[in-house]
């Protein structure tokens, strides 16, 4: 069966309308129809929880960082979507980056991992800007240019033995988070 919005439906998938026309809370429910409930309020939001088998929407958040103009973040989206698993997309060049955020990647990774050297926007630097290139400048440049990031850039966080961040697209291990 396929859902309202085009994707395969999860056999195992609980879906509940948020009564938006009254004074309850997001707690207070109904059951979805087994026609997901589009025949009541189509305009009423739907809470989607995955059970079973099925990934857990609570126990793990996938973040996806880029640029909406990046081919290689459109086919890392792209796969997302065909394996199903639900992800919150973050542009770089629109909402930034916040150091704490950046501070966590670098971390995780490492400064060379991060700094993307090919990118367009590293060309267009000074070369005062690139030459005494280390961990303290490389954060500098990736705060004030956060398009110098590897991109993209997936951050899976859950419990704390499933944190995972994935640099570049990489389909075998996408492939995983399913």
């Amino acid at each position: 069966m396929v859902s309202p919005i085009g994707q395969a439906r999860p056999e195992t998938l609980d879906c509940r309308f948020i009564d938006t026309q009254s004074d309850r809370a997001p707690t207070d429910t109904r059951l979805a129809s087994q026609r997901w409930g589009l025949s009541r309020r189509p305009w009423a939001p739907i809470i989607c929880r995955f059970s079973g088998s099925a990934r857990q929407a609570s126990d793990m958040t996938i973040t996806v960082y880029g640029i909406k103009t990046c081919d290689t973040c459109r086919k890392a989206r792209r796969q997302l979507d065909e394996l199903g698993i639900p992800y919150r997309y973050h542009d770089l060049r629109e909402d930034g980056l916040d150091p704490q955020r950046l501070d966590a990647f670098l971390a995780t990774a490492g400064w060379q991992t991060l700094l993307n050297t090919r990118s367009t926007t590293w060309r267009q630097l000074d070369a005062a800007d690139k030459e005494p290139l280390d961990a303290e400048r490389a954060r500098e440049l990736m705060l004030a240019n956060p398009t110098l990031l590897k991109r993209p850039l997936l951050q899976r966080t859950g419990p704390a033995s499933q944190d995972t961040l994935i640099v570049g697209f990489d389909p075998a291990r996408y492939a995983t988070l399913a």
